[in-house]
């Protein structure tokens, strides 16, 4: 009879110790897995959709992106690539927006595709003292942000004016260009 009592103990451990890594195992999965996570394929660049916005990999580096491509094709027949030595990314200091976060997401791709970017003002009103004063035409590439309705117009050889009324547009505009710089959007 104590072997019976051993064997009904050893049962009942056996099946609590499976259940109880059971529920552990499916906890773990649910935890790991990302069922939300999709991906596209743009111009043979794949794009996986993360909690942050998209990924991509170029010249075998992780790019990160609010949007997809096909999302800002609308913006602009001209394509403006970030090119040579430096890039200036000139603000009117009198615009109700700073357009912060596109000109950090532009340095951020010229500094990846090798261009040094350097922030600047297209006037000296209101400009910080530290500030160049950098307008088109110039022998650098020049990207000109102001005030107006959404559009990227091209003032000369590498020389472009970025129009937005808010923050979210210009943001759009720089990961546009930030698509063209990289080769993703031809």
């Amino acid at each position: 009879m104590a072997t019976n009592q051993k064997g009904k103990m050893f049962i009942a451990i056996f099946l609590a110790f499976l259940m109880i890594f059971s529920i552990a195992g499916i906890i773990g999965s649910s935890i790991n897995s990302n069922p939300s996570s999709t991906t596209e394929v743009y111009n043979g660049f794949t794009f996986t959709q993360g909690t942050q916005g998209y990924t991509t990999t170029v010249n075998d580096q992780k790019a990160s992106f609010a949007f997809l491509p096909r999302q800002l094709e609308y913006i602009s027949t001209i394509k403006p690539k970030i090119t040579g030595e430096k890039v200036y990314l000139s603000i009117d200091p009198t615009m109700n927006v700073t357009a912060i976060d596109a000109r950090q997401r532009l340095s951020t791709i010229a500094r990846f595709v090798g261009t040094r970017p350097v922030d600047a003002c297209i006037t000296e009103v209101e400009c910080p003292p530290d500030l160049p004063i950098t307008a088109c035409p110039h022998d650098a590439m020049v990207l000109q942000f102001t005030s107006g309705p959404l559009s990227i117009r091209e003032d000369g050889p590498n020389c472009y004016t970025l129009q937005a009324n808010d923050e979210l547009e210009f943001y759009k505009l720089a990961e546009f260009i930030s698509f063209t710089s990289l080769g993703i959007l031809p």
